[in-house]
């Protein structure tokens, strides 16, 4: 046990013990003596902790308590109530420890105390317990404790220590340990570094990250100490520091990323400057706060976030491109719709018209006919009664015979000029033949009457169909179209020749009207007064068929239709 002892040993140093005696003769106050007790002890021995506590005599109600193990362990307000409680027994059990001065090994702290009672009643007790547990205090050890005693001895016997000091020093410290505390508790890397850049301090995050131990940083660089051992020159982290750190002689402050390839961490670096006071200490020291955070998970959530905005973008893009589809789509339904709307107003517009203009034609068509019958009909059958009346109050004898047979003969003509006329006005509102032999056999009737009645009139016709690709209604269409045209031409026209159409192909019929008269403006016709163009067009429409009138002024007329054929020929 001896050899360990002496083996951690630190050497001593008489010029730290000589600058230390100095500082002691000249100090004021006990929060700085107990520093500077510890900062010799830590350069005198090799100890895991040092632990001052300052109290009354045999008291440990509210002890101070002073200790470089900041970085926990063992609690140190218990740590300090165990040093007291070993010293009072002591005192009780072992009448000759009753002195001024007294240092012993504790076996069941694992250290040596020292205990030096003040002559106005306060104690200072010093905990040394060693790294190697269980080892002795050499004699080196010992004489080298026996004269840091005496001088602290003298120099407590001269200091005035009252319990307004010690409280103010006690919440100093509970403060101070509250901070750490608080510090070991932070999720970032928390470095104290002097004016040099070598690390003082370390929260307890370096033993997670890194490993080793927090009682072991100080003195190392940076580098050192997040990559122990590390020899590369070119090292990211270390280069990266050194740069930081001199950009921070100016700035006093400064950040940069990088990525630490031991911990596989991304991390963020930030350096601050400052001027720092000790709250043990009447100094101000030039160091630095460095502050390391792990950045992974922000780098990893900004990528998602940067490749989610940019799916989103792309997203966005396309429904905007659908948008645009969509609302052209719209802007031409609602286009289309307008357009409709114009056309069923148009059309609705039309139909008023062509209801009235079939009214006023049903008129005109009642009048013509009511005419016919009265001027034609009615005075055929007028004669025919007065005729009647003459024979039958003629009194047939020899004389009056051949008067009897005149009036009989008249009477039958005009019986049958007024048959004829019947038949006339039958065949001008329907031609019996329409129904009985076809439409062939109409157009070839009304042709020929046509040409009868009008002789200065060239007409034309070739007529090639078959009765069996046409229905019963398109017969007639066909048929008024033809009618309703030749009126149209004769009375209008001045036409002098006239060719007119109804062909078949494979599966259409086609009619074909011309002449060579003076034709119209057929632009200036869309809304015709007359009743002639628009029930051809409606005749056509409502067929089935499709009619199609083009004219223009001195070069005639052509009127063109077209049916679906019932039957493919």
């Amino acid at each position: 046990m001896e050899d360990k002892a002496v083996k951690n040993h630190k050497r001593f140093n008489i010029d730290s013990f000589k600058r230390f005696t100095e500082c002691a003769r000249n100090c004021t106050g006990i929060d700085l003596l107990s520093k500077k007790v510890i900062q010799l002890l830590q350069t005198s021995v090799t100890a895991e902790t040092i632990l001052v506590v300052i109290s009354d005599d045999l008291e440990v109600s509210s002890p101070v308590f002073i200790s470089d193990n900041y970085s926990g362990g063992r609690d140190n307000s218990l740590l300090a109530a165990e040093v007291i409680d070993s010293v009072t027994a002591r005192q009780i059990d072992s009448p000759e420890s009753k002195k001024e001065i007294d240092i012993f090994e504790n076996p069941d702290l694992d250290g040596t105390i020292i205990s030096i009672l003040a002559t106005h009643g306060k104690r200072f007790s010093i905990f040394i317990q060693p790294i190697i547990r269980a080892s002795s205090t050499s004699a080196e050890d010992f004489t080298f404790l026996e004269m840091l005693s005496n001088v602290l001895s003298i120099t407590l016997d001269k200091m005035t220590i009252d319990a307004a000091d010690l409280r103010n020093l006690n919440q100093i410290l509970a403060a101070k340990q509250e901070w750490e505390t608080s510090i070991d508790h932070l999720t970032q890397l928390i470095c104290f570094l002097d004016e040099r850049g070598y690390v003082l301090r370390a929260n307890k995050i370096l033993e997670t990250w890194y490993g080793g131990s927090v009682k072991d940083v100080k003195g190392k660089t940076v580098h050192s100490l997040l990559h122990p051992g590390c020899t590369n020159v070119d090292c990211e982290l270390h280069n990266k520091w050194r740069t930081l750190w001199g950009l921070s002689d100016t700035s006093g402050f400064e950040s940069v990323e990088i990525y630490d390839h031991l911990t596989e961490r991304s991390i963020s670096m930030t350096i601050r400057k400052s001027r720092l006071k000790n709250p043990l200490d009447r100094e101000n020291h030039s160091g630095a706060v460095l502050i390391i955070q792990d950045i992974s998970d922000s780098l990893w959530d900004k990528y998602l976030l940067e490749s989610y905005s940019q799916e989103l973008f792309v997203q966005l893009q396309n429904k905007n491109l659908e948008i645009n589809k969509i609302n052209k789509y719209l802007a031409s339904e609602k286009n289309n719709h307008t357009k409709i709307r114009e056309s069923l107003i148009e059309t609705e517009t039309k139909l008023q018209s062509l209801s009235a203009q079939l009214l006023t034609a049903h008129e005109e068509e009642r009048k013509r006919i009511a005419g016919e019958l009265h001027d034609s009909i009615g005075q055929s059958l007028s004669v025919v009664k007065l005729r009647l009346q003459n024979v039958l109050s003629t009194d047939i004898s020899n004389h009056d015979l051949e008067r009897f047979e005149a009036d009989r003969n008249s009477l039958l003509k005009v019986v049958d000029l007024t048959i004829d006329e019947v038949r006339r006005i039958s065949m001008g509102l329907r031609p019996s033949i329409l129904d009985d032999i076809g439409l062939l056999a109409t157009l070839q009737w009304f042709t020929r009457e046509f040409k009868e009645a009008c002789r200065t009139i060239q007409l034309d016709t070739d007529f090639t169909i078959e009765e069996s690709t046409l229905t019963d209604t398109q017969k007639v269409v066909i048929f008024r179209i033809i009618q309703e045209s030749l009126n149209n031409i004769t009375k209008h026209a001045q036409a002098k020749a006239i060719f007119i159409s109804v062909t078949a192909t494979s599966n259409s019929i086609d009619l074909h009207i011309e002449d060579d008269g003076v034709g119209f403006n057929h632009l200036s016709q869309k809304n015709p007064s007359g009743f002639g163009l628009g029930s051809m067009r409606e005749r056509a429409k409502l067929s089935g068929g499709e009619l199609v009138i083009s004219s223009e002024p001195g070069r005639g007329t052509v009127i063109k239709g077209i049916w679906q054929a019932q039957t493919p020929i």
